[in-house]
């Protein structure tokens, strides 16, 4: 689902995305079907060396692409 409720959060060098969704109502469901298995995140950053990165998820899973 596009445009699925988020924060994004950057604190001491440190970006943090978390989901705000909590529930949907019945004609959404029909409408997305089932919607945390369709929810992804996309995160593109620029191709420079990075000191540190760690990549965390409280559910599902992490891939990594060029």
């Amino acid at each position: 689902m596009k445009d699925a409720p988020h924060t994004v959060n950057i604190s001491d060098g440190t970006l943090t995305i978390s989901s705000t969704y909590s529930s949907i109502d019945w004609l959404d469901w029909f409408r997305y079907g089932p919607i945390l298995h369709n929810m992804t995140v996309t995160i593109s950053l620029p191709d420079v060396t990075y000191s540190e990165l760690t990549v965390s998820s409280n559910i599902g899973d992490i891939l990594f692409t060029d």
